[in-house]
């Protein structure tokens, strides 16, 4: 339960540490994301470019997910009494104030603008996280009754 706490608080420091990164080095560190990833495609001779504006979407949804799938695992060690509906609410609600805290900071952030549209796809981000983690109980329960 311990780890889980500490990993979703991890991603959770980290989100809003990149959220406090002023406009110019948040910009700098997509395109030298996105860079690398189309010289790894180019490498490997797969066609297409990945734009920065991919990057920084995919970035959302994947450190979302990340602290939606520890933050799930974490409520539900936490609470194994509890209904699952229940969890997933609190899971949601609070990756969606995490989402909000993080582009009301971008707002005030210079040179960033904090979007409601990102906030939306964050919620995304957290929904992929609970559903690995509903499927990882899927399976360990199917395995258990075996």
């Amino acid at each position: 339960m311990i780890v889980f706490l500490t990993l979703a608080i991890s991603v959770m420091l980290f989100i809003l540490y990149q959220s406090m990164q002023i406009g110019d080095h948040s910009a700098l560190l997509s395109q030298n994301v996105t860079s690398r990833l189309n010289n790894l495609l180019t490498a490997l001779h797969l066609d297409g470019i990945i734009s920065e504006w991919l990057v920084r979407k995919l970035a959302h949804l994947t450190e979302y997910a990340a602290f939606g799938f520890f933050w799930c695992f974490f409520l539900r060690f936490r609470n194994l009494d509890e209904k699952t509906g229940k969890l997933l609410c609190m899971t949601l609600l609070a990756g969606g104030i995490l989402a909000a805290l993080d582009e009301t900071i971008q707002h005030f952030t210079p040179g960033r603008n904090g979007q409601i549209r990102d906030v939306l796809l964050d919620e995304v981000g957290v929904t992929i996280g609970i559903a690995a983690v509903l499927m990882i109980l899927l399976v360990s329960g199917m395995v258990r009754k075996r």
